[in-house]
C-alpha cells in the first residue's frame, strides 16, 4: 500500500484478514462505477498469479455481493479497494 500511495494510486484496505491465511481480493473501482475483482491464486507451477473472478466488470452491487459471499466462505480473506482509471492492479508487480 505504501508503494501505491507513493505512485499516487488511491488504495484502501477494506478488510484485514488473517496474517498467515486467507484469500486476497483486489477490487478495482472503475470510473464508470463498475468493478473488476481479481484474486491471487496459486498456479500449477507453485507460483502466485492474479486472475479476474468474472469475464466482464461487475456492477458495484454484484461486486459487494461477491465479496460478502467470499467472506462467508473464507473469514480470513483480505480485501483491498483501488480507485483505478484503467482497471490495472498495481499489486501484480509485487
Amino acid at each position: 500500500m505504501a508503494m501505491a500511495n507513493r505512485d499516487l494510486v488511491s488504495m484502501v484496505l477494506i478488510r484485514r484478514g488473517d496474517a498467515d491465511n486467507g484469500a486476497i481480493l483486489v477490487r478495482l473501482d472503475l470510473p464508470d462505477r463498475n468493478v473488476i475483482i481479481e484474486r491471487r491464486i496459486l498456479n500449477f507451477d507453485g507460483d502466485y498469479e492474479w486472475t479476474q473472478v468474472s469475464d466482464t466488470p461487475l456492477s458495484a452491487e454484484d461486486a459487494e455481493t461477491y465479496c460478502v459471499r467470499e467472506i462467508d466462505r473464507d473469514p480470513d480473506c483480505w480485501i483491498v479497494a483501488i480507485d483505478s482509471a484503467i482497471g490495472d492492479n498495481p499489486l501484480k508487480t509485487l
